[in-house]
């Protein structure tokens, strides 16, 4: 039986996590808050905490489902190829100013922008082979609030170790 070592589809939400860094999404997110405040984060993983002052992303990992196995480098390895889906869902309230729709489309532009080929995400030990985006869809939460939802594949190698 194969075992994965120090792998798990938490290195794709640690990928996410510096990719969004690395492209600055937080300040695309602040510029759109009605209040200057760093207690409260505009990236989620799977659920919102607290209440942000304005625009916010959740971001959900779907279950992994192998498209692949091969050997590994080694007697006692097996690499699994694994297709791992992600959600992006934007939530953007109307203002005085602008609907929540079109600060929802800007703010997805911006995330489209990071991680549409050819950003990579690092997440090791595992290797990322490939990004597909599948589309994405925008639906209202309520009479002000719009929740535009980017879906990604994320195709990785993970190395599975024998026991």
């Amino acid at each position: 039986m194969a075992v994965a070592l120090a792998r798990g589809s938490w290195t794709v939400s640690e990928g996410i996590k510096t990719l969004w860094d690395s492209a600055g999404l937080d300040a695309n997110f602040r510029t759109e808050w009605t209040v200057n405040t760093t207690d409260q984060e505009p990236l989620h993983d799977g659920e919102v905490m607290g209440t942000p002052p304005g625009p916010y992303c959740v971001y959900e990992v779907g279950d992994p489902s192998p498209i692949t196995h091969q050997s590994g480098h080694g007697s006692d390895e097996e690499i699994q190829t694994l297709r791992v889906p992600v959600r992006f869902r934007i939530h953007a309230k109307t203002t005085a100013t602008e609907t929540g729709k079109i600060i929802a489309i800007r703010l997805a532009k911006n995330i489209v922008d990071a991680f549409d080929p050819p950003a990579t995400l690092t997440i090791t030990p595992d290797t990322h082979v490939e990004t597909i985006r599948d589309g994405d869809f925008h639906t209202r939460e309520d009479a002000k609030t719009w929740v535009w939802v980017i879906q990604y594949d994320f195709i990785i190698d993970a190395v599975y170790n024998s026991v």
